[in-house]
């Protein structure tokens, strides 16, 4: 049993694959309550029960992405050993991920089930600025919307408990330190079996960026890191009861 009551980054194995974990608060100045993150060799849980919660910059709305990755990444200068990323992303040929998953949490509270990855102009950077991207796919949102504004629809294909689905995914695009991109699936998945390949996601937002002033040479940026988890809270919340489990876990990197 691998576990973590606190903030904090612990190394594990899952099905043969390096990871870790992350509960992660970034944005959250003070709590009360309780939070744990536990891995028992066949699923990966989190429990959330915290009161008089208060942002360290109200301005960035999240409160914090409880996760886990493969792969390095950039806020925290940390990855698990025997990993391959990252790489550039010419050399990504596919990224196909398989999770099972719940999440249960109360009836207001703002949050999402959202995988992400950063793309970097450096190999090993410790940050963002303008010509880095931040890629997320939004599976599931309760009272949450992505940042910037939305662009454009676009058909991308995953499958649901066996049956292969082709929806609609909103595509969501902000200019930041960084540009932001999020792709929210029209039809949400709260819980069940999803497989999918990172690599259309990353096709339509070459597509989108092609003509970006801001970033240049798509394929040419660093894939660093493939992070799944849920971002919580925003400005206004003092409070946040939610729990998820991951299950039946697998991911395949075709260079």
């Amino acid at each position: 049993m691998i576990e973590l009551r606190k903030p904090g980054t612990r190394d594990f194995i899952w099905n043969g694959i390096p990871l870790s974990m992350e509960l992660n608060l970034w944005n959250v100045k003070h709590y009360e309550g309780n939070a744990s993150m536990k891995f028992d060799g066949a699923t990966l849980s989190f429990n959330a029960d915290l009161h008089n919660l208060s942002a360290l910059k109200p301005e960035r709305f999240i409160l914090g992405y409880p996760e886990f990755y493969y792969g390095y990444k950039p806020w925290e200068k940390h990855s698990a050993e025997g990993t391959i990323l990252p790489a550039k992303v010419k050399s990504v040929n596919s990224l196909v991920t398989t999770i099972a998953f719940e999440i249960d949490h109360s009836t207001n509270l703002p949050l999402n089930f959202a995988p992400e990855t950063w793309l970097t102009k450096e190999e090993y950077q410790t940050g963002a600025s303008i010509g880095d991207v931040e890629i997320m796919i939004w599976f599931y949102s309760n009272n949450l919307t992505p940042g910037g504004k939305m662009i454009r629809t676009i058909q991308i294909p995953y499958i649901l408990n066996g049956e292969k689905k082709t929806q609609n995914w909103e595509l969501w695009h902000a200019e930041w330190e960084w540009d932001y991109l999020a792709f929210r699936l029209e039809n949400p998945v709260k819980n069940g079996k999803i497989t999918f390949d990172l690599k259309p996601f990353l096709e339509a937002a070459k597509e989108v960026l092609s003509e970006s002033s801001r970033v240049r040479n798509f394929d040419e940026l660093y894939f660093t890191v493939w992070e799944i988890g849920t971002e919580f809270g925003g400005p206004d919340s003092k409070e946040a009861r939610f729990n998820w489990m991951f299950k039946d876990f697998f991911l395949e990197v075709r260079p």
